[in-house]
């Protein structure tokens, strides 16, 4: 009988400890919001892709490029303060708070994805930009009010 406690034991702390952290690991590592300041007709492509990342996609047919970028819009540094009620968590209640946290970290807190189409002219500067989520719905951004507006810069603009 003490054997097999010591057996429930072990196989008890190996699982916490392998559990534990899997919140703690995705909110110190989420990706960071897009600097959409830089995200409007008339950027250059260097702009977007330190806005987007790296095209997914690239095109050149004659004189045109197109450029297919995929981005997870993600939150503000500051949010990553939710690492300390993590651990807390973790803590208290012997990692079971990750049966919770790790799950509403996937679904809800991991960023919001997007995909943005830009067209450029022969100088490299874009001549079109769509930006949108993934349902291909506009992107709305969130202005400093409660309100969501859509930005000029978030839709189709062409030159």
């Amino acid at each position: 009988m003490q054997n097999q406690l010591r057996i429930i034991f072990i196989a008890f702390l190996f699982v916490m400890i392998v559990q534990s952290g899997c919140s703690i690991y995705k909110a110190a590592n989420q990706p960071p919001p897009i600097d959409f300041m830089n995200v409007k007709v008339g950027a250059s492509r260097p702009q977007l892709i330190s806005a987007f990342g790296h095209p997914k996609y690239s095109e050149v047919v004659g004189d045109k490029r197109t450029d297919m970028f995929e981005f997870i819009d993600g939150y503000p540094s500051a949010s990553k303060v939710r690492v300390l009620f993590y651990a807390a968590a973790d803590f208290f209640t012997l990692c079971l708070a990750e049966v919770i946290l790790w799950p509403l970290e996937m679904a809800v807190l991991d960023g919001v994805p997007g995909n943005a189409i830009a067209e450029y002219d022969d100088k490299s500067l874009v001549k079109e930009l769509r930006v949108t989520d993934k349902a291909r719905k506009p992107w709305v951004l969130q202005n400093s009010g409660s309100e969501k507006e859509p930005s000029q810069s978030a839709q189709l603009v062409s030159h």
